[in-house]
């Protein structure tokens, strides 16, 4: 296209990668197993769309499983900032207007997706997944399942992992990264953690480091990671892989530990959430919860411990947060994170 024609899509190819940008925050790094998720899923939606072409019908974006959901909407997101880049390139006006076009179809679809499934306030209550509704209902039967889990997989190569997991309610993805534990004192030991998932100005802001005083934590003083079975040197694609398939041993090892133990399958997600509960029980502020779990909004740390029940009590050994990151980039919590390095987020006495 010529310079003049070029100057006619500049603008809405820059007010629609605005509005990406700034709704879904599609400027931040991504991890390669989340960048391999985004290619599986437009994979998949393209052979969906053929085959609703072949048989004759509309294709319509929609998908039960709100993690599903999430995971396409993000896929189609990145891949329409992809091909807005495209269109200053594109020969012929009439090829610029129709990538234009279906880039504006498919972000209407999304949006169409989202607005089906939206959550009113109403029925927030009764939204409780079925991961959360099994963990209330262990938590109600056998309030002391971590300590029952933990020593069933004592010999078990994931004994470490889950050790960290249980004190400091970590994500998976971080233990891929990995955790290191020091002793700060007799019984006390600090949890530095490179935190994931969260959109921040630098890296140095992202390390949470938790205090624990859980002296089962004394045989895993150091460095504590998922193995995973790939070299630096591998191509991205290979390493996601193998993160991917690391991090699904690790949590079928738990979920099939847990069926045989409490007749229920708990995932590692359920040591955030019972770290959650716990922390409200000793008398956390949502941010104090927020803080501990590394979440980027409020919003997520009440998530984590809804619908579960509060025992009454905090952890018999309470977690204090040293350090974290000041502010979230994307989406700050309060004002309250740039003085929260050393506040306790359990009272004293508790």
């Amino acid at each position: 296209m010529r310079p003049d024609e070029k100057e006619m899509f500049a603008e809405p190819v820059k007010r629609i990668h605005a509005a990406i940008t700034a709704e879904w925050k599609m400027s931040a790094q991504i991890s390669d197993s989340t960048r391999l998720n985004y290619q599986n899923a437009m994979v998949q939606l393209n052979k969906q769309r053929e085959k609703a072409i072949i048989n004759g019908v509309t294709f319509v974006l929609d998908y039960a499983n709100k993690n599903t959901r999430a995971v396409f909407a993000s896929a189609i997101r990145r891949d329409a900032m992809q091909r807005l880049l495209q269109v200053p390139d594109v020969d012929s006006i009439e090829g610029a207007t129709k990538l234009l076009s279906d880039v504006q179809v498919d972000l209407l679809q999304v949006e169409a997706m989202i607005a089906r499934h939206k959550i009113t306030p109403k029925s927030k209550k009764s939204s409780l997944s079925e991961w959360t509704i099994n963990l209330a209902a262990l938590e109600k039967i056998r309030p002391r399942w971590r300590d029952e889990l933990q020593l069933k997989m004592a010999k078990s190569k994931y004994a470490a992992l889950l050790a960290i997991q249980r004190a400091s309610g970590c994500r998976t993805e971080e233990l891929v990264r990995g955790v290191t534990v020091t002793k700060a004192g007799e019984g006390e030991y600090l949890i530095t953690i490179d935190t994931a998932k969260q959109r921040v100005a630098n890296g140095d802001n992202r390390v949470r480091v938790i205090k624990s005083f859980d002296k089962r934590l004394e045989p895993f003083i150091g460095l504590v990671k998922l193995e995973v079975n790939t070299k630096e040197t591998d191509p991205p694609e290979v390493r996601a892989n193998a993160i991917k398939l690391a991090k699904n041993n690790y949590k079928q090892t738990i979920m099939n530990v847990s069926k045989r133990s409490f007749g229920m399958a708990i995932s590692p997600k359920a040591f955030r959430a019972s770290m959650a509960s716990d922390l409200r029980a000793g008398g956390a502020t949502t941010i104090g919860v927020a803080e501990v779990l590394g979440h980027g909004s409020t919003d997520c740390a009440n998530k984590y411990s809804r619908g579960l029940n509060v025992r009454g009590k905090g952890r018999s050994a309470p977690v204090v947060l040293e350090t974290a990151r000041v502010k979230v980039q994307s989406k700050p919590i309060s004002a309250s994170l740039a003085d929260s390095k050393k506040r306790a987020l359990v009272p004293s006495g508790k």
